[in-house]
């Protein structure tokens, strides 16, 4: 069972189905509370989703998280960014106006935690059992990423991608230790760029991106040699990708 760490070393049991990095995202039905009670799907095919799972609005961190989402989902094109905690519609909706929340949308897991259990995010014990752990899920058309809120690394790094060779999926682990500006692309072995994996402003933390040997138009890349970049500041790093089918 996975377990989440609060900062008093408080150690909780993570209840649900435990998904990783690469796995198909579960799609589920949530509760948005604008339009009241609505439905709201997610998971699935066509479109790129940003799912922050959050303990309730109405706590410090999660109100300066959610508000904070709401301004950068205005210059994400092509992304819905998803809310989910078990707060009640109502008060979510109350919440949403007080803060002005017009980017984004915010759903309750109230009715049968499916969100909850289908990603494994359920706080199964300890003081804050029954409510969402503060997770944040990149669902897109050809790479998942899965952010768990845990410790901010001191330094930057790039690691080695897993597996590799791999065919048809590996994944890419690198650690920011501030805020900014963050781009990872792939290249071929003549450096022409044919993906790019990242290119937003990221906070603080320790990431996970998976690259399903597609380029930017969809198209799947045959096999070869590739090179994979991260920048971010002055940083920079360069690493090596073999593809075998």
């Amino acid at each position: 069972m996975a377990t989440v760490t609060f900062k008093n070393d408080t150690v909780c049991n993570l209840a649900g189905n435990e998904i990783n990095v690469g796995d198909t995202a579960p799609v589920v039905t949530v509760v948005n509370c604008n339009p009241m009670l609505k439905d709201e799907q997610v998971g699935g095919e066509g479109k790129v989703q940003l799912v922050v799972a959050v303990p309730s609005l109405d706590t410090g961190t999660c109100d300066a998280e959610t508000r904070r989402f709401n301004t950068e989902a205005a210059s994400l094109d092509g992304v819905e960014v998803i809310t989910v905690s078990m707060d009640l519609p109502f008060a979510a909706a109350r919440w949403c106006g007080a803060a002005g929340i017009e980017n984004i949308k915010v759903c309750s897991d109230f009715r049968n935690r499916d969100f909850a259990n289908a990603y494994g995010v359920l706080l199964a014990d300890g003081p804050l059992a029954g409510v969402l752990a503060r997770v944040i899920f990149v669902i897109g058309k050809y790479a998942a990423l899965a952010v768990e809120e845990t410790t901010i690394p001191d330094e930057y790094s790039l690691n080695q991608n897993y597996p590799n060779p791999f065919n048809p999926t590996t994944r890419i682990q690198y650690s920011l230790p501030k805020a900014g500006l963050v781009q990872m692309s792939i290249y071929t072995l003549m450096g022409q760029k044919i993906a790019t994996l990242v290119n937003r402003n990221m906070d603080a933390g320790q990431y996970i991106i998976t690259w399903h040997a597609m380029d930017d138009q969809g198209r799947k890349v045959p096999s070869g040699i590739y090179f994979y970049t991260l920048e971010s500041g002055s940083y920079r790093a360069i690493k090596k990708l073999v593809l075998l089918k």
